[in-house]
């Protein structure tokens, strides 16, 4: 499970990690190094670290489902699906964030379902759906019930993105207009 590469990563990010065993900081407040780990592994995502990424929230996601924190799993479970997109891996990233909807639907979790909007949303348009104007709108509703502004405003910029596409500035205009402010 654990890779070569996230340890020394984590131990530089965070060398300071209270350990219970002499001098391993993987091993010490699981839960924490589990937190930090997915933390990093969004950082490295930005930077375009994509490969370390993945396999930092790999293992993040791994930690958390051994510890069953099932919400954080359906996160970082997110996550890697958007990872998956940024490295164009479309068929991947579907599986993935059918993964975390799944684990979402068990859990009734609308948290986890925000945070995979954005991905949802980036997916539903490289898909080219025929749905995808009522998917967006549905994404919209989910995020806007769990009170995930950024994740709405993401799936919004898709929407105006359709809009735009089908040749349509005054509906991608209306779309924006209802971004959260």
């Amino acid at each position: 499970m654990a890779s070569s590469r996230s340890g020394p990563v984590l131990q530089d990010v965070v060398p300071d990690l209270p350990s219970t065993t002499s001098g391993d900081t993987t091993r010490s407040a699981p839960s924490n190094v589990a937190a930090v780990m997915a933390r990093l592994g969004s950082v490295l995502t930005a930077l375009g670290r994509l490969e370390e990424a993945k396999e930092t929230t790999e293992e993040a996601r791994d930690r958390f489902r051994e510890q069953e924190f099932r919400v954080n799993e359906g996160i970082t479970t997110a996550w890697l699906g958007t990872i998956a997109l940024a490295q164009g891996d479309v068929p991947r990233a579907r599986r993935i964030l059918d993964e975390a909807l799944q684990l979402a639907a068990e859990l009734g979790s609308s948290t986890i379902r925000a945070e995979a909007a954005p991905a949802l949303a980036r997916l539903i348009l490289a898909e080219g759906r025929e749905d995808a104007r009522s998917r967006l709108v549905a994404l919209v509703e989910t995020c806007r019930q769990a009170s995930y502004r950024e994740s709405e405003g993401h799936v919004l910029l898709a929407l105006a993105e359709l809009a735009r596409k089908g040749s349509d500035p005054a509906a991608a205009a209306d779309e924006l207009g209802h971004a959260p402010v």
